[in-house]
């Protein structure tokens, strides 16, 4: 975990005003709704910020809300869980095929390759096919006694 998203969930912990919040233009601050309650103050326009930052700065800290940041964490993290499990060339591997061969499976299959070699544009029937393709020779390979 980064040093970012730590300070952020220490941040959470403190259990801060509840959301949503909005932008009270009236009183300069950002409110809790709809209860009005003052979650942080705005320091209205000066010579070193306009209005339009001082609108935009108020709108982020509204948006952001504890609620919406903990919603963010928690889909960072299950995006970042995900990436930890093998994908299809991943799982190809485990099954025994080198990247090499893997490449070569894709190229018989007829995906479409992009300009970057051994790298292909592929739909979820294309990914079926290979998946499929790859599991016969796996079986194939297993039938040769080739380990």
């Amino acid at each position: 975990m980064t040093d970012r998203y730590e300070k952020i969930r220490k941040a959470l912990a403190m259990e801060p005003t509840p959301g949503p919040w909005a932008v009270n233009p009236a009183m300069a601050q950002v409110d809790a709704m709809p209860s009005t309650l003052p979650v942080c103050k705005l320091l209205w326009p000066t010579t070193k910020r306009t209005e339009a930052e001082t609108w935009a700065n108020g709108q982020l800290i509204a948006a952001c809300d504890h609620d919406t940041i903990r919603a963010l964490l928690d889909e960072r993290d299950a995006l970042a869980a995900n990436q930890t499990k093998p994908g299809v060339c991943g799982q190809l591997g485990e099954a025994g095929m080198t990247s090499e061969e893997i490449i070569e499976l894709a190229r018989a299959q007829g995906l479409p390759e992009t300009e970057t070699e051994g790298v292909f544009r592929v739909n979820a029937d294309d990914l079926g096919r290979l998946i499929q393709a790859a599991s016969h020779c796996a079986q194939a390979i297993r039938l040769r006694g080739r380990t």
